[in-house]
């Protein structure tokens, strides 16, 4: 198998500085693939290739479209090329269900997989995605769990439990609504723990400004 040549992996996004770009390139990247009816399941700073030099034939811009409102395209051209590696796990959306729960890193796997659904599809990707760019903007996982259970918990600590219960003060403590991972929490016997939800601004700080339009 022969790829094209990139000097760096995961380790120039964290040094790069430029985020807004690289999430650019990552979910244009990610639009073209489940446009034409792919998802990858496995997206990690591993995967997420960088070459020095830019390689911008035309303007993808303007068919910019299914993800155009979580990122902000960039103001200048870009100065180098991103990419996105290994395609080992990837499936057709279309496939035969159920899929296999054990795919994707674990500290990138979206709650339903980690709940063992048999049935998902492109938006595993995304919240992957929103995983890796608070960690390369942070240089810290944002769910770095030990296992599975662990990893739920780690979900919980910064999203909010499932469910719109309020504290004493009578605010807003959960995380929302989520009848289908309730659902499949009950299947195995795993209770979420009650923990309310994280403001993004307390996990990112200084480097806020590059998630105004937050990816999960």
């Amino acid at each position: 198998m022969l790829r094209a040549y990139c000097e760096f992996d995961r380790l120039s996004l964290k040094n790069g500085g430029k985020l807004t770009v690289c999430r650019f390139q990552i979910l244009s990247g990610l639009e073209h693939i489940h446009a034409h009816g792919f998802f990858h399941r496995d997206i990690k700073p591993e995967n997420i290739l960088v070459s020095t030099s830019a390689h911008n034939p035309h303007d993808s811009s303007g068919s910019f479209r299914r993800y155009s409102t979580l990122v902000t395209p960039p103001s200048t051209p870009p100065t180098y090329t991103v990419k996105i590696a290994d395609f080992g796990l990837a499936r057709e959306t279309s496939s035969k269900l159920p899929y296999t729960t054990y795919v994707s890193t674990r500290w990138y796997r979206a709650p339903e997989v980690l709940l063992r659904a048999g049935e998902y599809s492109a938006p595993v990707d995304i919240w992957a995605v929103g995983a890796m760019a608070v960690e390369v903007a942070t240089l810290k996982p944002l769910f770095p769990g030990g296992n599975e259970v662990d990893q739920v918990w780690r979900v919980c600590e910064v999203m909010g439990s499932p469910g719109q219960w309020v504290g004493r003060n009578g605010k807003k403590m959960g995380g929302g609504e989520w009848r289908e991972g309730s659902r499949l929490a009950g299947r195995l016997g795993f209770s979420f723990p009650r923990v309310r939800l994280v403001l993004i601004l307390s996990i990112t700080g200084s480097v806020a400004r590059h998630f105004e339009r937050p990816l999960a």
